[in-house]
């Protein structure tokens, strides 16, 4: 059996399958709760961002013999996470379904990650190359594990980043137009620069 990969609909599905098993791959955890002390710390501050508006000056449930250390205020990623959930929710202070959301938010990086990576191998050889990539970072197990319910990370966001400056620096390497060449460079310089 002969399948063409330069069929759209054939790539379609095959990147629909890739996802849905990337999915079921990462859902499938035995957790239902954060996975590490730097997971809850993240969502702890997310949650400060959202509920608050603000971060806290001090941090009392901090890992230190005496509480209270200076919070440094420098992660873009709470801001970044904080944003998107008031883009998707609005007003909206529920913890719990802020937690929810702080659970998936490292699956859909994931799956984002991987219609990335099936982007820049499309674009670098071609279709077929595209979906084996796709296929092998959907199951490879450390990123099944970064990627998984609960892995509340600042990595998510920043493999992201990454990917796209990738991506947008094959785009400025393949095109010939000098304007549009400079633009995917300059966008690879400022998703390098949120990184």
């Amino acid at each position: 059996m002969n399948i063409d990969f330069n069929n759209k609909y054939v790539v379609a599905f095959s990147i629909f399958l890739i996802l849905f098993i990337a999915f079921f791959l990462r859902i499938s955890s035995n957790s239902t709760d954060l996975v590490d002390s730097d997971s809850f710390y993240h969502a702890r501050m997310v949650k400060h961002l959202v509920q608050e508006g603000e971060l806290p000056d001090n941090d009392s449930l901090a890992y230190y013999q005496v509480g209270g250390v200076p919070l440094i205020k420098t992660n873009f990623f709470w801001f970044i996470v904080s944003g998107l959930y008031k883009i998707f929710f609005g007003s909206n202070t529920d913890f719990v379904l802020l937690y929810q959301f702080l659970l998936f938010f490292p699956i859909v990086c994931g799956l984002i990650g991987i219609v990335l990576i099936f982007l820049i191998s499309r674009k670098l050889f071609n279709s077929k190359i595209g979906l084996i990539s796709a296929l092998f970072t959907a199951t490879i197990p450390s990123i099944i594990y970064r990627t998984s319910i609960g892995f509340f990370e600042d990595e998510n966001i920043g493999v992201l980043f990454f990917l796209l400056s990738i991506l947008f620096f094959v785009y400025a390497l393949r095109e010939n137009n000098s304007f549009k060449k400079n633009l995917y460079y300059g966008i690879t310089g400022f998703i390098i620069a949120l990184t």
